[in-house]
């Protein structure tokens, strides 16, 4: 008898504990999912969360949470792993990442399947006023930020670096993220610090109180240089009064930022994330100015990834893919 009693007690408690973690209000079955972003000092982790807010209150069933990671490169693994469901990735690694190549040649094709693109990314070179830094030439043998090990910034800033015929041999290389590069530039610990994202970024902002800075143009001679060795960047500008004391357009590359899915989340659930993110882009808007740049025109232009059947099915039902 009592032990029939602890029986029914202990399945009463199972089914309790049962619905909880696998049902919602509709009895549906919970699926939970982690955008994987940048770290929190940056573009990407707020809209990252912005993403999961649209997500968790517009779609049943669906709970959604945003990560801070290392960026784009740590973000691809991590996929490839399952340690996420979705995430931010820029062009040139999100290129690599599917073919398998260059600095994902150890870990093989990643299956990356497209579900938008957020926004681009300028590539910034960030000093003090005072020193003599006007070119990326000038960064020679001077102490350089590059960005965390293995991100898109230090992928990037390699890249320009070679391309201008300057090599981590002929600079003091420090690996630093976001805010801590923006500390040590106003610190007097570096002399200048590479940055990609969408501007006006806070670590910048932060500095510009703190000191007098300034963002150094890249020639039309490098642009074209690093365009025809990168054709995942284009020719870009970061604007007019982005930064105290930034007073006129500075010409740079860019590159476009996707938000990409394993290839394993169902049909329906990128379905309606893709038909949400575009019905409330506006929302994003609010977060960071620069999602008023993403139209109907520029969400899918270029991904070169193939799209989600989900994504592909939402842009087909409104004319946007044909």
């Amino acid at each position: 008898m009592v032990k029939s009693k602890y029986l029914c007690v202990f399945a009463l408690v199972f089914l309790f504990l049962t619905s909880l973690v696998f049902s919602t209000g509709q009895g549906e079955r919970e699926i939970r999912i982690s955008i994987l972003t940048c770290g929190s000092s940056g573009v990407w982790y707020p809209i990252g969360g912005g993403i999961a807010n649209l997500i968790n209150e517009n779609i049943d069933g669906v709970i959604a949470s945003a990560e801070a990671t290392g960026c784009s490169l740590e973000n691809a693994r991590l996929l490839k792993s399952d340690d996420g469901e979705m995430a931010l990735l820029m062009r040139g690694p999100l290129i690599n990442a599917y073919a398998g190549k260059e600095e994902f040649e150890q870990d093989g094709p990643i299956a990356l399947l497209g579900v938008t693109n957020i926004y681009a990314s300028q590539l910034a070179i960030v000093t003090s006023k005072n020193l003599p830094i006007n070119s990326a030439a000038d960064l020679r043998g001077k102490r350089v930020s590059v960005g965390p090990p293995g991100s898109g910034t230090e992928v990037d800033a390699k890249m320009l670096l070679e391309t201008a015929g300057i090599t981590y041999d002929d600079i003091e290389e420090h690996f630093l993220g976001w805010a801590d590069s923006a500390n040590a530039l106003a610190d007097h610990n570096i002399d200048a610090f590479f940055l990609v994202g969408a501007h006006p970024l806070g670590a910048i902002v932060d500095v510009s109180v703190r000191m007098d800075i300034k963002i150094i143009p890249l020639s039309d001679e490098l642009i074209n240089k690093i365009v025809q060795k990168r054709p995942d960047l284009s020719k870009g500008i970061i604007r007019t009064g982005a930064y105290k004391g930034v007073d006129k357009d500075v010409p740079t590359v860019q590159t476009v930022n996707s938000l990409v899915v394993r290839e394993d989340i169902s049909e329906d659930i990128v379905y309606q994330i893709a038909k949400v993110l575009r019905e409330k882009r506006s929302a994003l808007v609010n977060i960071h100015s620069y999602m008023k740049y993403v139209t109907d025109e520029t969400m899918i232009e270029g991904i070169p990834v193939p799209l989600h059947p989900g994504a592909e099915k939402y842009y087909k039902e409104i004319g946007i893919l044909k």
